[in-house]
């Protein structure tokens, strides 16, 4: 019987984009990755690949969530685009 995921799929590559955002993807290393994620090791690379198919998968997440905003703002006329971005999903 296979072990069953003892972390959220989906909440993992928002917190190692938080991560990825605060240091770069550089400085991002595997421990930092795991620590910020709140994953082990095997589970960061047994579910998400390397590192930089997590980045992969967090620029994904990054469009998804955000790509709409940038096109509202850009798109209308408004005073301030800044403040559409900065009021969120």
């Amino acid at each position: 019987m296979a072990d069953r995921l003892q972390f959220d799929v989906h909440e993992a590559p928002r917190r190692a984009m938080h991560v990825f955002w605060r240091l770069g993807y550089s400085e991002a290393s595997i421990d930092r990755l795991t620590e910020g994620a709140g994953l082990g090791r095997s589970s960061l690379y047994g579910t998400f690949g390397d590192r930089g198919t997590l980045f992969q998968k967090c620029l994904q997440r990054y469009a998804q969530t955000y790509h709409s905003l940038y096109d509202q703002a850009l798109s209308g006329p408004r005073p301030n685009p800044s403040a559409v971005v900065a009021d969120g999903p």
